[in-house]
């Protein structure tokens, strides 16, 4: 590929059929825009690789990789892909049918928390997309609302399709591993223990982001947070419960999450049918929402119907209720097993054995992400350091975001495009910021690296691309003008200034 590579421009056609309209979205990984088909005249989305990335480990790998695991899925909510190829800059390109309606972050976003029937109704279409996935030995493993895009058709309202199957494990395949740096691949707010330390995942990990998904649809908000990634990990990797708020475990969802979550995978739903089977009998769904597949006998109901929050006791045989959706229930996992809506009191035994556990999994993480205690004290150390920039001299970037870049591009007449696209990648997070200048168009990129060690990485890549770039230590900002590297230096000053 060349190195000074480009990203499509509107008007421009690619793969000999493909004409570019304009950019509609993206991601840590590329630009999404929407396209014409010519030779069917349809309107379709064409994901690009960022051309900054194409010599990124791994980058060119998840492309392909997203590509041809999704186009084994036939399942309605999954998202189809119609085709891949390269542009004729050598850039990979995926094109996806094209959607209109929102991801379920933005929803969430917008709305706050959602009834329980429409939790209900969006989860089912997850699950259903899930076990299409899981039959054919693929785990998703990035599970989050950002990936569940809602969409309104006439008498299916909140219609799901399942997206980014980029960071996707086929279990039967045996080529390389899709890594991310040094990071576990996912989002860590969303990973599941096995996951964190790069364990053999299954069907469970998708599922216990599942749970997390419901516990956010719920309340509002993710139930896994911390002040930074390093935190998140250790939280999802600690045998310490998902600290669910009282309001998912106490109503009709309570069961579900509580299992789905368990830390243990043996603990969690084995299959995304025995989940979904539990849900539907919540009576929450409409007949035409009810799944009419089959169950088998490790597929038994294990809710009552109606079912509201998670039991106090130690154990508890659910109560036979018949249904025409559901057979006859069999004791369920999450009834044979302690469930507080608080913490118990610790034993000094329990505190030495999980200070014990604590420091295993402290040492398996550090290990995952390449030593990041160590990345973190080497950062408080270098908070003297200058900051880099391409070009010379130094830049602070501290507090930049999107209101910053409309002031100080605006007398250069450009304009900030919309409302920015917050991406969470494996081991950073990524601020995208479409802009334009009449018909000219750019982007700028703002990175927030968990350790500096890495961010200096990815700005060298960056800036063999011939990108603008500068970097703050852990803080990386990029300004790319389509078709104009000089204008796109300019803007970097401009952002950037002191």
């Amino acid at each position: 590929m060349d190195s000074q590579a480009q990203s499509p421009r509107p008007g421009d056609v690619v793969g000999g059929r493909y004409r570019i309209e304009a950019p509609i979205g993206g991601g840590g990984f590329g630009t999404v825009y929407r396209a014409m088909q010519l030779n069917l005249n349809r309107a379709v989305a064409l994901k690009v690789l960022h051309p900054g990335l194409f010599a990124a480990e791994g980058a060119h790998d998840r492309f392909i990789r997203e590509a041809t695991l999704a186009q084994q899925l036939k399942h309605p909510n999954t998202v189809r892909v119609f085709d891949f190829g390269s542009t004729e800059m050598g850039l990979p390109y995926i094109v996806w049918e094209l959607m209109e309606g929102q991801p379920l972050d933005a929803l969430i976003a917008r709305e706050g928390r959602l009834p329980p029937a429409r939790i209900a109704r969006i989860v089912t279409q997850v699950l259903k997309a899930l076990m299409e996935a899981h039959g054919l030995g693929i785990i998703h493993r990035d599970i989050k609302p950002s990936n569940l895009f809602v969409s309104n058709f006439h008498g299916e309202p909140d219609f799901v399709k399942v997206l980014d199957f980029g960071v996707a494990k086929a279990t039967v395949d045996q080529g390389p591993a899709i890594t991310s740096g040094a990071l576990p691949v996912g989002t860590p707010s969303y990973m599941a223990p096995e996951q964190v330390r790069s364990e053999t995942v299954s069907p469970a990990t998708d599922i216990y982001a599942v749970g997390l998904v419901i516990a956010e649809m719920i309340t509002g908000f993710p139930a896994c947070q911390g002040r930074a990634l390093v935190d998140i990990f250790m939280a999802q990797a600690s045998p310490e419960p998902v600290p669910l708020a009282p309001e998912v475990l106490q109503g009709p969802f309570g069961q579900v999450v509580w299992r789905a979550t368990q830390k243990q995978s043996s603990q969690r739903y084995a299959t995304t049918q025995e989940m979904l089977t539990d849900i539907e009998r919540l009576g929450l769904l409409t007949p035409s929402h009810v799944s009419s597949m089959p169950m088998t006998s490790g597929q038994a109901a294990t809710l009552p119907a109606g079912g509201s929050g998670v039991p106090s006791q130690a154990i508890r045989t659910t109560p036979a209720v018949h249904s025409p959706y559901s057979a006859p229930p069999t004791p369920s996992l999450v009834t044979a097993i302690p469930v507080p809506t608080a913490p118990p009191p610790k034993s000094s035994s329990g505190v030495i054995w999980f200070v014990a556990g604590g420091l295993v999994v402290f040492l398996l993480l550090a290990a995952a992400v390449g030593g990041g205690a160590f990345y973190m004290m080497w950062h408080e150390d270098q908070a003297a350091a200058p900051p880099v920039v391409a070009g010379g001299g130094s830049k602070k970037l501290e507090g930049i975001g999107a209101e910053t870049v409309r002031r100080r591009i605006e007398p250069r007449g450009w304009k900030v495009d919309g409302e920015p696209i917050l991406n969470l990648e494996g081991s950073y997070q990524m601020n995208i910021i479409g802009i334009n200048r009449g018909n000219q168009k750019g982007v700028v990129n703002i990175y927030d690296f968990v350790d500096a060690i890495e961010a200096e990485q990815f700005s060298a890549k960056l800036q063999k691309s011939g990108a603008a770039v500068a970097r703050d230590r852990d803080l990386i900002l990029e300004v790319t003008v389509t078709g104009d590297s000089t204008e796109g230096k300019k803007l970097l000053d401009l952002i950037a200034a002191q």
